[in-house]
């Protein structure tokens, strides 16, 4: 191994020096991650919960996978994406009747 002390490094700074990088590059790499923790958090969720009906689905189509992800998919749509979109027009209705509540 080289001699790391005529490069002004003390015995044992070369060790430090690393750590300390391999310590800024994880805090980095957490920075990058965290926006991301959030939907995969609910994507294991969601994959999670609806692993058991989609083995149920796959019997239900003859093994046929792809024909079962497509309903899978088609299902956890609906259950996400309908209610959401009831959310939506609730929403639009109520701040119509607000801005009504406020014209007088």
């Amino acid at each position: 191994m080289t001699d790391l002390a005529g490069a002004g490094l003390p015995p044992g700074g070369f060790r430090g020096s690393l750590w300390v990088l391999l310590a800024a590059l994880v805090e980095l790499c957490l920075v990058v991650v965290h926006p991301f923790l959030t939907p995969l958090l609910w994507a294991a969720i969601v994959a999670y919960t609806s692993w058991p009906p989609y083995r149920q689905a796959r019997r239900f189509c003859g093994s046929r996978d792809a024909v079962a992800a497509f309903l899978m998919t088609a299902l956890v749509s609906l259950v996400l994406v309908v209610p959401l979109i009831w959310l939506v027009m609730l929403l639009t209705d109520e701040v119509a009747r607000a801005y009504q509540g406020f014209l007088g």
